[in-house]
């Protein structure tokens, strides 16, 4: 991959596309962006879309609108007058060549693939920018970033200089400045900040609070079972509380007391899904026979199956047990569980090369929501080889399983993991 011809070409095309937009009028323009860059592991790296706009469109287009720092509509190039998908035959034969760098050789090297592709985009801006800082037709601050969700403003604060990123979005030092004063505090306190900022959605928002709150399960736990004990019906707490980790004798009771007496499903569907987190099977297996009760008793039994434990603190090693055990127990729940808790397409949790061998057991269950969990959960590139070739040795074994929906997941999953 030429790395160098592709931050050139982006520069050279993009520079284009501006002298056009400002020959029919753009300027001035106060902000240009590559945004758009749909990436999707081992499948695709998307070069970015170009746009641009002033403050005339930014009026004309949406009136009323307000400074609301970088998450703003003055700067989501989503939102802006001009913007334009690459169109160039340079950029089509380096982009295929882009792909072949970065797909078929493993997760792993598709991601540092990912990280260079970042960083040449960015350093395309920086070019751009300053090859028009000085014309007329842009304002005095104008500035080129490059614009993603997922990298949010610390990914444009790599293209923007300092001084200018901070006079432009103040708020992000304020948030800086913050952060770190309140890491300062005694951790009761920090613990009461966080908590504060889960319905927040900018500066240290519910995201970063989740995290934090999360990470610091031990200090966190008390006062998340406090909350839930007095708000049964706080699903964010039952769910943190459960991601946590922490299983001690007042958040079993809190989260048991939530799931039983909660009046918000969603509250009970997390305390229960909490539950299983932290390993209390034997009390939602008793559950599960009492009216109104199982597909929540499902629930937990399923929890640490699912995507969200890969968020968990201290998430359990996988284990069918719990569910074989529900469903030997009680088979009238196995249509909830394969139609709505273990849904096709609901994905799975993502598991380590310790875990391999419970889900190779997993493909020789009596039961098909199981046999197919673990047909799904074996299908990732990530594994090591020792740990891929046993699971492709398992899934070999499973091709003849009588049910059609394993024939598909296991004839995916051999053909990716071979690949």
């Amino acid at each position: 991959m030429d790395w160098k011809a592709l931050e050139a070409r982006l520069v050279d095309t993009a520079r284009a596309t501006l002298d056009d937009w400002l020959a029919r009028g753009a300027s001035p323009l106060y902000a240009v962006a590559f945004h758009a860059s749909y990436r999707e592991e081992e499948h695709t790296l998307g070069l970015p879309s170009l746009a641009a706009n002033s403050l005339a469109a930014l009026t004309a287009d949406h009136p009323g609108w307000k400074e609301e720092g970088f998450v703003g509509i003055k700067w989501n190039p989503a939102d802006w007058r001009w913007d334009q998908e690459p169109d160039d035959a340079g950029l089509s034969t380096l982009d295929a060549a882009l792909q072949a760098e970065a797909n078929g050789k493993g997760p792993e090297h598709w991601r540092k693939t990912e990280e260079r592709f970042l960083a040449t985009v960015t350093r395309a801006a920086k070019t751009l920018a300053k090859q028009f800082a000085k014309d007329p037709r842009v304002e005095r601050d104008f500035v080129v970033f490059f614009h993603d969700e997922d990298g949010g403003a610390e990914l444009a604060r790599a293209s923007i200089p300092k001084a200018r990123f901070l006079r432009l979005f103040p708020e992000q030092d304020a948030t800086e400045q913050m952060r770190h004063e309140v890491a300062t505090r005694p951790v009761p306190e920090q613990v009461d900040f966080y908590l504060g900022r889960l319905d927040s959605y900018d500066g240290i928002n519910c995201e970063e609070a989740q995290a934090w709150l999360i990470a610091h399960g031990e200090a966190a736990a008390p006062a998340l079972t406090e909350r839930l004990r007095t708000q049964p019906d706080d699903w964010q707490a039952a769910r943190l509380l459960g991601a946590t980790g922490v299983s001690g004798p007042e958040s079993l009771a809190a989260l048991r007391h939530a799931m039983l007496h909660g009046t918000d499903e969603s509250a009970r569907t997390w305390s229960a899904n909490a539950l299983g987190y932290v390993g209390d099977f034997e009390w939602l297996l008793e559950k599960a026979a009492e009216p109104g009760l199982g597909q929540l008793a499902a629930e937990g039994c399923c929890a640490n199956l699912r995507p969200f434990r890969d968020d968990n603190a201290r998430p359990l090693p996988l284990d069918y047990a719990p569910l074989e055990t529900l469903l030997a127990r009680h088979p009238k729940l196995k249509t909830v569980v394969e139609k709505d808790i273990l849904r096709p397409g609901g994905g799975s949790c993502e598991i380590g090369a310790d875990e391999v061998a419970e889900a190779c057991r997993g493909l020789r269950s009596p039961h098909a929501s199981v046999r197919r969990h673990a047909a799904f959960a074996l299908d990732n590139r990530r594994l090591g080889k020792p740990q891929r070739a046993q699971a492709m040795d398992a899934l070999r074994a499973a091709r003849a399983d009588a049910d059609p929906a394993m024939a598909r997941l296991v004839d995916a999953a051999l053909a990716s993991l071979s690949r």
